[in-house]
């Protein structure tokens, strides 16, 4: 069992405190958040019997130098970097929330300083860290030669219509790494960077309201082959994957960060379908937090090495974009 100490207070940490706090591998100590949810910290500490809470994060660091396993970041994008240096240069592992940084040199500096430091520092992108990915990649070859590559992640926000009524929200402002593409489209570019590395080019094409990305289409140019990225808030349609080859094709109809639907092989040769995973029933923040856990308590470099190298090309991905 590791300890850790949650940061953060808004929608993700709410959905993830029920999961984390039933992990057997997981201890949550500490919950932190700012003076400004107070109210919110207060009532989360106590629904799930969380030991300790702050609303300052340096007093916390602080205050629990030594006492701690892991850092979890869930806070706005554009908070990452700073936080998570922090931690770092405290001692702390930390694991940090999609997407890692919003700068590609930030994420380097985080990587670079965690090593020095002698600290384990990963993104926690969900997908990273599920079973399905890695069939997906072990099975690749059975499509053939690829051709093309449909990635769409669209999900109408629950906070669409009011920002569209004038309403302010961090998650629609650009400038604190809100949008579409960062929130949604990064799951799309891991898994494209997971199973083909990086594109000779990237084009994104923005649907733009208020100077912020509602929704877009990504397109990763693999020379040989295209992959075609949608990723969208103001919108809702058939999430999920399609991998065509010469050979047949992948498919999986489910949002591209649970990925919880079967994953199907449709062999053209003959025309049969082969299920290669079924569901699993479990929170698709599960597996990534049992993996931490792991790593961790093994202090499993190879694994962090992997791990970072993809947020690495993903990040660069993201800020080489046309």
């Amino acid at each position: 069992m590791i300890k850790i100490a949650v940061v953060g207070s808004g929608m993700l940490v709410q959905e993830s405190l029920p999961i984390l706090t039933a992990m057997p591998e997981i201890e949550v100590q500490v919950l932190t958040g700012t003076k400004r949810s107070a109210d919110t910290v207060r009532d989360l500490q106590k629904k799930y019997a969380i030991p300790k809470a702050y609303t300052d994060y340096d007093t916390m660091l602080a205050d629990q130098r030594g006492q701690l396993d892991l850092i979890y970041l869930a806070t706005p994008n554009n908070t990452h970097f700073e936080l998570a240096m922090k931690a770092i240069e405290a001692g702390f592992h930390v694991f940090i929330e999609k997407p890692l940084t919003l700068k590609y040199e930030e994420a380097e500096q985080i990587f670079s300083k965690a090593k020095e430091k002698g600290v384990i520092a990963l993104e926690a992108i969900c997908n990273q860290y599920l079973t399905v990915c890695k069939v997906l990649k072990r099975e690749l070859d059975r499509a053939g030669e690829i051709k093309y590559v449909s990635l769409n992640f669209s999900q109408y926000s629950s906070r669409y219509d009011r920002f569209m009524a004038g309403e302010y929200f961090r998650v629609f402002d650009a400038a604190l790494g809100g949008g579409a593409l960062l929130d949604l489209g990064i799951y799309n570019i891991h898994i494209a960077a997971f199973l083909f590395g990086h594109p000779v080019k990237t084009f994104y094409y923005p649907n733009i309201i208020r100077d912020v990305d509602v929704s877009g289409v990504m397109i990763m140019d693999y020379k040989d082959f295209k992959v075609v990225s949608v990723a969208a808030k103001d919108c809702q349609g058939d999430n999920g994957l399609l991998i065509e080859g010469t050979s047949g094709y992948f498919k999986l109809s489910d949002t591209l960060n649970s990925m919880n639907a079967p994953l199907i092989f449709h062999d053209r040769r003959t025309g049969a379908d082969i299920t290669l995973t079924e569901p699993v029933d479990e929170h698709r923040m599960t597996a990534e937090f049992r993996e931490i856990s792991r790593i961790i308590k093994e202090n499993d470099a190879l694994q962090v090495e992997e791990r970072q190298k993809e947020s690495l090309l993903a990040m660069r991905m993201l800020c080489e974009r046309s």
